[in-house]
């Protein structure tokens, strides 16, 4: 900015008008004092048209994005904030601040030029002054020489947020909102075209109006705004004469009399920028202050506010100055220029697709060479139109854009050269002046546009593939068309797709409303060739042809010396960078982390005013360097100068990249911690804080205890900024370790961090149903405890801020199971083992929902009152006073067992059996089936360890035999279920076998002698059970056996010996042998007609291992007359009772028959009858009175088709006896021992034998 050139400021709002004096030290306008008279301004202004209007969304209420918005450089910011100005009109939004911190806010603003006004110069110089004295009296610094009319509107939206709600989700949805209102339209009576859902939601915003338009109503509610803003370019007048000012140009006095006043110094953009740091401490500080107070209360502090800033403002504020280019000074007058330009027509259009953000390829775009690339990256060139698109920068990394370039041109004009040279010049005085190089000699006119398209990209999506897609869909642009009620004719998936598109337009175009869709710009880009008017009269420049000054006068200034390309890259660069990163630290403050915890955000937003003052104060130098090099002052070396103090500043790119890689790394372990911890409240301040621990019994917290520890990089960056470093003065070589500053970068308190996270994140999962515990989580520095810890509050106050949750049990192991029990043993956490007071069991049924608990003290857990043969998954969690800790679960599920043990077991011992029987399980499985039981016994005095064997069962009862006499044996039973498995062993028994005895010696010592001839007979003991039926009756002998029972039916008429045959079977059972001189008896004669059933109870000393049931059906009769229903008679209903199962039917017949009668034959096929099963194969013969030869019966019985199963020699299956031995006297004495007796007894011995060893055969056959 050269001393002397114009400046340009932005109206506010203030009655500027050309020719109008402006105090630049007060920034006030001097009204009614002119240098001219009225009339010579007004013959003396050139007016052009300057079409243009946009809209932008302002998501921030810093004082610094506000200025941007109206434009508002620094030194008229200044004034603003000391109170030296007072703004009016659209101005007033500088002024509108937020009334509370739960107020979500989102400003639209719109911005429209129609005309551009300015002086012509041929009045300008002392001489021309029509009241000089201005000059002499000091009263002012500047005149107005230019004017872009045109209107601002700001519509201010609000919404409360309730402590509910996420403060960034509303706000987020609020922008959203507000995007759509450019697109939106009012139908019929008055209703918005949207959903119903927007619609009740656009219902809660509150809207504010700062503008320049004339209201008959302001709008309060958004479907006000949307009618308002449809109708604003028509509020502006047919011909815009309703607009107001709203950029001014202002021409420094000293131009024109070297006397007069003028600026003598300016304030630095960075004691601004503090200033203005401050201010918006008191805004936060009142806003703080104004939560639960009251409207009026909220006034007077406001109002309290305002007074002490404006003092504060008179203390630090100064005069200043500033530069600027020329505006509206020629050499020639207007009428001789227009009658000295050549015109041809030049019709072109063409467009381009442009997917770089780079400054480079924009520059490309609108052909802006190096030396003006240089001035603009500067701040010392403004664009306007199209060119603005050189400004638009993406907003955030997640955003894929694309630009459609389109740009025609229409004309060229030029002067003819015939006037030119020092003697035509009209005013020669701008040569020694020196305030201009070049004059404009011809220019191509024509127009450009800039669709930015832009689309968002969420973290799931490729960026690559979004770019590449929008790409594609913006190539069709020019080739679409817009059918019958406006849609596009496109296929479905794209109309879709191109949905998501956002636009904006940078165009020398004037627009009734910018295109903000996809379908906008299709129909913009269709009527872009109209806009330009049938003879392009409408067109702006686009190329400019200079002319030096010194071809028309050698004395007239010139340029001294061009930038090279190389250091304007490196300017390039260094503002790609910042570019690049103002992106990124605007991403990280949108997060919602940098939101949940200020600590972050604070150290962004210090990071990126930093930044933002120094890039100012970068270009301001840069302005001035290449001012001063191209005027000769200074070797470009000075610009290089500059290059390499920023390289070796704290400010050099990769010292700035490298800590913003650490705060994204810091937001995304942040993200990711707090992500993981679900049931878990984000508190941004202390206060809240103390809020929620008062609104509950227990508040667990956990605490970022190093988010806003002190970093020297960021020290060390404001330090530099506060120092005035001349570029020859020593720079700090120190260089900076960004990354170990940084607290997660140590890797025992991450590991400390992620270990606390994570048994914080369990504990609020295990309570997340407790109502009575709040888990918080909350930035608060705490040196003692670097990197995290864990709070607990109760009732509010404070117990430990090193809280250790109990982690789950370390090991959960199943040390016992039952039928209705399981028995858990539990190993301690491995942390906050000290706070546990007890543990909780939870199980449930495999499959099915509901838990159910049970609570001990101990780390062993018997689970009782389960069902059998269940499975059942368990799981266990540790108990604190505060809650409960995350579970460990079996991994498997646990079966119980299929039942419960067998009852206690029942022991008979003999000498080498034991009898043992028991109890059925009282408690079986459902749908469980005892397949056998195991009885396993073991000998007690073997030493050792015991030995167990196994016998199984299917009864409730069995005979353990083979055992040693007089020994100790232990005995238990166990179920085997098959498939269910096997239950617990019952109760242990012991037992001691007997003493070995004769069993014959005890039958006779309990029988009753009958006979006492040699051999003695003994009647048996029995007992008889009463069976309630006529002519049958049951008899047992011994007590009950546990060993399996056979039965057999003896079948017989008179005289077939049945009875006798029983009374040898006995006799054989308990070992009777020949020599023995006694025998047994059952048989009772007076009842020999009855039906008896015989209970032979095994004993020890049994010669077979079973009991025996034998079955008597009575003397049968031997008459030809026995009737029908004799022969059915004495095998009745009640025998069936006791006869469940017949291992053998027995017909007893005598030797010598040689044919059965009728009776016979009629018995056996009745008998058979009588049984629910067939039996003839367990029909055996039984042959009485046999002698060592064939028996002629069993042809009889063969005759007689009697069926029964047949020995290999065709014959029934039979066994033959004789009983007649069976009571003979087997030691005669001495007197009468004669030969014939001693054969007699040879032919007894015989028989007896013949007997036993059929009686052997039979029984172990059966």
């Amino acid at each position: 900015m050269e001393a002397g050139g114009t400046m340009e400021v932005a109206a506010l709002g203030r009655p500027f008008c050309l020719g109008m004096l402006y105090d630049c030290r007060r920034d006030l306008l001097v009204p009614g004092l002119t240098l001219w008279d009225h009339e010579d301004l007004k013959n003396n202004i050139r007016e052009k048209p300057q079409n243009y209007s946009d809209f932008e969304i302002i998501a921030s209420e810093s004082i610094e994005d506000k200025s941007q918005a109206l434009k508002v450089e620094a030194s008229l910011k200044a004034s603003f904030l000391s109170g030296l100005v007072e703004v009016g009109g659209s101005a007033k939004y500088l002024n509108d601040k937020k009334a509370s911190k739960d107020q979500a806010r989102v400003t639209l603003q719109y911005k429209a030029t129609t005309k551009f006004q300015e002086l012509s110069m041929y009045h300008l110089g002392r001489g021309n002054v029509k009241h000089p004295y201005v000059f002499d009296k000091g009263i002012a610094t500047h005149v107005v020489t230019a004017i872009t009319y045109g209107a601002q509107a700001f519509f201010v939206f609000d919404r409360s947020v309730s402590e509910k709600e996420d403060h960034q989700d509303i706000q987020g949805n609020l922008k959203v909102m507000i995007k759509k209102i450019p697109g939106l339209a009012i139908e019929g009576e008055g209703s918005l075209n949207m959903e119903d859902k927007d619609i009740a939601n656009v219902k809660e915003f509150s809207c504010r109006f700062h503008g320049d338009f004339s209201l008959q109503k302001p709008p309060s509610s958004f479907q006000d705004a949307v009618e308002v803003y449809q109708n604003l370019p028509t509020l502006m007048g047919v011909h815009g004469e309703n607009t107001v000012p709203m950029r001014v140009w202002l021409l420094p006095l000293t131009v024109l009399d070297s006397t007069a006043a003028h600026l003598i110094r300016q304030i630095s953009i960075r004691l601004v920028q503090g200033v203005q740091r401050v201010l918006e401490d008191f805004i936060q500080e009142v806003l703080k202050s104004s939560l639960g107070q009251n409207p009026a209360e909220k006034q007077n502090k406001q109002r309290e506010r305002g007074e002490n800033l404006t003092s504060l403002w008179k203390v630090l504020f100064f005069h200043y100055r500033f530069d600027f280019f020329w505006s509206g000074l020629t050499l020639w007058d207007h009428e001789d220029l227009k009658n000295n330009i050549r015109e041809k027509p030049q019709n072109y259009s063409d467009f381009e697709i442009i997917a770089s953000e780079s400054i480079e390829d924009k520059s490309q775009a609108l052909k802006v060479e190096a030396s003006l690339k240089a001035s603009f990256l500067s701040g010392l060139v403004e664009v306007g139109g199209s060119a603005k698109y050189l400004n638009d920068k993406k907003a955030s990394k997640d955003q894929a854009r694309v630009t459609l370039q389109y740009k025609a041109t229409t004309k060229f004009q030029e002067l003819s050269m015939y006037h030119l040279g020092r003697g035509n010049v009209k005013h020669p005085y701008v040569f020694d002046k020196g305030i201009a190089t070049h004059v404009v000699t011809a220019i191509t006119y024509g127009a450009q546009a800039f669709f930015v398209f832009d689309r968002s990209v969420s973290e799931k999506e490729d960026h690559q593939d979004i770019q590449g897609n929008l790409k594609v869909m913006i190539k069709k642009i020019p080739g679409l068309a817009i059918e019958g009620e406006g849609s596009l004719n496109m296929e479905d998936k794209d109309i879709a797709n191109v949905k998501e598109f956002s636009c904006r337009f940078h165009g020398d175009f004037s627009l009734q409303k910018p295109p903000s869709s996809f379908q906008d710009a299709v129909e913009v880009y269709q009527n872009l060739p109209t806009l330009m008017g049938v003879h392009g009269e409408n067109t702006v420049p686009m190329r400019v042809w200079l002319l030096p000054l010194t071809v028309l006068d050698s004395t007239a200034a010139h340029l001294i010396r061009q930038i090279s390309i190389r250091l304007v890259q490196g300017v390039q660069r260094v503002l790609e960078d910042f570019s690049e990163l103002e992106m990124r630290y605007s991403d990280a403050l949108r997060t919602a982390t940098a939101h949940q915890f200020p600590q972050v955000g604070k150290k962004l937003k210090s990071f990126k005013q930093m930044c933002l003052l120094f890039k100012l104060e970068f270009q301001q130098n840069l302005a001035k360097k290449l001012q001063s090099i191209r005027g000769g002052g200074e070797e470009e070396a000075a610009l290089a100068e500059i290059l390499m103090k920023k390289q070796s500043s704290p400010f050099n790119s990769e010292n700035l990249n490298v800590w913003m890689d650490c705060k994204e790394r810091e937001i995304s372990i942040l993200k990711s911690f707090t992500n993981m911890m679900k049931n878990t409240k984000i508190i941004p301040s202390q206060n809240g804080l103390h809020e929620e621990t008062l609104s509950a019994e227990h508040a667990v917290c956990f605490i970022f205890t190093s988010l806003g520890s002190a970093e020297p990089y960021l020290s060390a960056l404001s330090n530099y900024l506060k120092v005035s470093i001349k570029p020859d003065d020593p720079q700090d070589p120190h260089a900076h370790d960004v990354e170990k500053e940084q607290w997660y970068l140590s890797k025992q308190v991450f590991d400390t961090l992620r270990e606390k996270a994570k048994l914080f994140s369990d504990f609020a999962e295990a309570n997340k149903e407790n109502k009575k515990i709040k888990f918080l989580t909350v930035g608060l520095t705490n040196d003692t405890h670097k990197g995290s810890s864990i709070y607990l509050y109760k009732d509010g106050s404070s117990l430990s801020e090193n809280f250790e949750p109990p982690s789950k049990p370390e090991t959960v192991t199943v040390s016992d199971i039952n039928h209705n029990s399981v028995t858990l043993k539990i190993t301690p956490p491995g942390c906050g083992a000290e706070n546990i007071t007890s543990y909780s069991v939870e199980y449930s049924v495999s499959g099915k929902d509901g838990w159910q608990q049970k609570t001990a003290s101990d780390a062993e857990v018997t689970v009782s009152g389960l069902s059998p043969n269940t499975k059942y998954v368990f799981r266990c969690r540790a108990v604190t006073s505060v809650g409960v800790g995350p579970v460990n679960q079996v991994n498997e599920s646990v079966k119980t067992l299929s039942c419960s043990p067998p009852g206690k077991p029942q022991v008979e011992p003999t000498s080498s059996d034991i009898s043992v029987s028991w109890q059925r399980p009282a408690e079986p499985g459902q749908d469980v089936q005892i397949l056998s039981y195991i009885v396993e016994y073991a000998q007690t005095d073997e030493g050792g360890d015991l030995q167990w064997n196994q016998t199984m069962s299917r009864a409730e009862k069995v005979i353990v035999s083979g055992l040693q006499s007089e020994s100790e044996y232990v005995v238990r039973v166990m179920c085997d279920c098959g498939a269910a498995g096997r239950s617990k062993h019952s109760i242990t028994v012991t037992v001691c076998t007997t003493k070995v005895s004769p069993l014959t010696e005890f039958l006779k010592r309990k029988s009753k002698k009958m006979i006492s001839e040699s051999p003695s007979v003994y009647k048996l003991p029995l007992t008889e059970d009463d069976v309630g039926a006529i002519g049958c009756r049951r008899l047992n002998f011994g007590k009950e056996s546990a060993r399996k029972n056979r039965t057999i039916v003896l079948v017989g008429v008179s005289g077939s010996q049945k009875s006798t045959l029983i009374d040898g079977m006995i006799n054989y059972i308990v070992g009777v042998e020949w020599k023995d001189n006694f025998r047994f008896t059952l048989f009772d004669e007076r009842k020999a007609s009855v039906s008896t059933v015989y209970r032979i109870n095994h004993q020890e000393g049994f010669k077979i291992d079973y009991s025996l049931t034998i079955v008597d059906t009575g003397d049968d009769g031997g008459s030809e007359n026995f009737s029908e229903s004799h022969r059915t008679s004495h095998f009745n209903p009640s025998i069936n009772e006791y006869v469940k199962e017949v291992d053998a039917l027995c017909f007893v017949v005598p030797a010598p028959l040689e044919r059965l009668t009728e009776t016979q034959k009629h018995l056996f096929y009745s008998l058979t009858k009588s049984f629910s099963k067939d039996v003839s194969e367990n029909i055996r013969v039984l042959v009485t009175s046999a002698d060592g030869g064939r028996p002629p019966v069993l042809r009889a019985i063969s005759a007689g088709d009697v069926r029964c199963p047949k020995a290999e020699d065709g014959l029934p299956l039979h066994f033959k006896f004789n009983n007649s031995a069976l009571f003979a006297h087997n030691k005669p004495s001495a007197a009468e021992s004669t030969s014939e007796d001693g054969e007699e007894e040879n032919y007894d011995q015989m028989f007896w034998n013949m007997g036993s060893k059929s009686m052997k055969m039979f029984f172990v056959k059966e």
